[in-house]
């Protein structure tokens, strides 16, 4: 870098401590929708006087049909605006859809007085733009509750209303498509954006290695400037960062409403040195514009950077605080997907690992926690939804605010949701941790190619896993309907692949061992060959890049 003043360079580092925080709160974006379903009003007197209308429903309590045809007649019921929280005498209630005002109490407690009278359907009415999933207080409500619950907007049941006073519903919650074709944007770009980051991140970790061996003799402790723009990650670091992972996915799932603004913001900083950086690398290969600011005192413009560096610098913030401001437009995600691509790129020239060891710790220990925090925490919460869950979709937030570390492309595919149904998110999501977490083992893969020179086979081979992963998680997501955790499937296909290759190649010992550090000769971890031409041990001894493949040849 160049081109780059000592002033930028600190802003730099300092910026990428803040990425490297924010990365490790990425695997938070599981998205995940409450079960959606649609209410068709119809005028008993009036068969013209009608409306389709969406609501979220929790298939816990009782499922709903498929299809209108196969779903009952319900007499509409308007108890509006009485919250039934406590026994009483009503209407007759009986087989009927009855309209209560959300708030006071559980959607539990108003569906046990419904059923208590015979109704059929609790219809919860509720102020709130977001549709929330009604889930149970206790477990146990969805043994004791049979009837159907589900929530409403306030304006659509004002429309409900227009219709007239004698009505008739019709619940049920037809299929998606199965599999939509933006599926294959997304893959491009996770794909692509893994690509390039990790052959970044390999080239540049590969040229340190050689200017560490070309300054020995320089001054002790100097460092080049693409140096003090990475970061290595130990497997101690690696250890306190899953836990501070898991402490702020729980402080949002408890304090979701505050924490959003704060993501949101850390986002806007990383994603815009993110971009910055991946600019001033393409721009630092050109000479247009390479002037330097005059001489003068100001802070941070007293060493004189270049004036194309400042603006760059504007131009990225100012993205960055465009998104921010417009995240709600239907033409933020294109700028949200630009930032994000930019952020994941740097992130994996930023951030690496040592050593496959270290991989296969990062990804083992991120994979347990996906698991966890979406398959075991229902079991520990009262209303058995998972903390993952709560977190990705909101939650019980009043904000209608998600978190934006994801990349985002609209629905290519309709359905009879796609104009009832806004609250339904109209795009497919990705969240960044499902790009970076592999993308640091392709990235020493990579690197790790370069030193050895195998003809990128180990980095060829972990993006095709990297890609069929991928694959397979869409497939999971299209035949399982439910959110699935990606890592649950990239991670044995990228660490699989990997070991594999080491072991055919006999380079497994090198592999798991071999430092990439830059501190003068590597430390390597050597598989040398034994008497017979097995498999030898791994020692420590300094060798020269030049004897390190000369014993890799010996053990392939």
């Amino acid at each position: 870098m160049s081109t780059m003043s000592s002033s930028f360079q600190s802003f730099g580092v300092k910026a990428r401590n803040v990425v490297v925080v924010v990365i490790y709160l990425l695997c938070l974006s599981n998205q995940v929708q409450a079960d959606l379903g649609l209410l068709y009003a119809q005028n008993d007197k009036d068969s013209t006087s009608s409306g389709l209308f969406c609501v979220a429903y929790n298939p816990g309590f009782h499922e709903l049909p498929k299809t209108r045809e196969e779903a009952l007649r319900e007499p509409f019921l308007d108890l509006m605006p009485q919250i039934l929280c406590e026994d009483g005498t009503f209407p007759n209630m009986h087989s009927k859809c009855v309209a209560v005002q959300r708030g006071n109490c559980t959607f539990s407690e108003k569906a046990r007085i419904v059923q208590g009278h015979q109704g059929r359907t609790a219809l919860v009415v509720s102020k709130e733009q977001n549709l929330d999933q009604p889930s149970a207080a206790n477990k146990s409500d969805y043994d004791s509750i049979s009837i159907a619950v589900a929530v409403i907007r306030h304006n659509d049941y004002k429309q409900i209303k227009t219709l007239g006073s004698n009505l008739s519903v019709w619940l049920y919650s037809p299929d998606g498509p199965k599999v939509d074709y933006n599926m294959f944007i997304i893959w491009t770009l996770a794909v692509g954006t893994l690509v390039i980051g990790a052959e970044w991140s390999g080239r540049t970790k590969h040229k340190q290695r050689k200017k560490s061996r070309s300054s020995e003799e320089d001054v002790e402790g100097q460092r080049s400037e693409e140096e003090d723009d990475t970061f290595d990650l130990s497997p101690k670091v690696i250890l306190i960062f899953v836990v501070l992972m898991c402490g702020m996915i729980v402080a949002l799932y408890f304090l979701y409403d505050y924490l959003v603004y704060v993501l949101i913001g850390l986002f806007v900083i990383a994603s815009s040195c993110g971009l910055y950086f991946c600019l001033e690398a393409l721009m630092s290969k050109t000479s247009l514009g390479n002037c330097r600011i005059p001489p003068n005192n100001l802070p941070v413009f007293k060493y004189q950077p270049e004036i194309r560096a400042i603006i760059l610098a504007i131009a990225c913030l100012g993205l960055g605080i465009f998104w921010a401001i417009e995240r709600k437009a239907s033409y933020a995600w294109i700028f949200q997907d630009i930032l994000g691509v930019a952020f994941c790129i740097n992130m994996l020239k930023t951030v690496r690992l040592p050593h496959f060891m270290g991989c296969v710790i990062l990804l083992g220990l991120l994979l347990l926690y996906d698991v966890f925090f979406v398959f075991i925490t229902p079991l520990l919460t009262k209303s058995g939804d998972s903390i993952m869950v709560d977190v990705a979709t909101g939650g019980s937030s009043r904000t209608g605010e998600q978190l934006p570390m994801v990349l985002k492309i609209p629905h290519l595919s309709t359905s009879e949701y796609t104009n009832v149904c806004p609250v339904l998110s109209p795009y497919s999501l990705l969240g960044f941790g499902d790009i970076i977490v592999p993308g640091l083992l392709v990235a020493y893969c990579y690197a790790f190619d370069l030193k050895v020179q195998s003809k990128r086979i180990y980095f060829i081979s972990t993006t095709i896993a990297y890609g069929l992963g991928l694959i397979i998680c869409f497939m999971a997501l299209a035949f399982m309907e439910i959110g699935q955790p990606a890592l649950l499937y990239l991670v044995p296909c990228t660490v699989g692949t990997t070991v594999v290759i080491g072991w055919a190649r006999g380079e497994l010992c090198h592999l798991w061992k071999g430092d990439l550090k830059t501190n003068g000769a590597p430390q390597n971890s050597i598989q040398e060959p034994d008497g017979e031409g097995t498999e030898g041990e791994c020692h420590q001894d300094n060798l020269s890049e030049d004897e390190t493949r000369t014993l890799l040849k010996h053990t392939a």
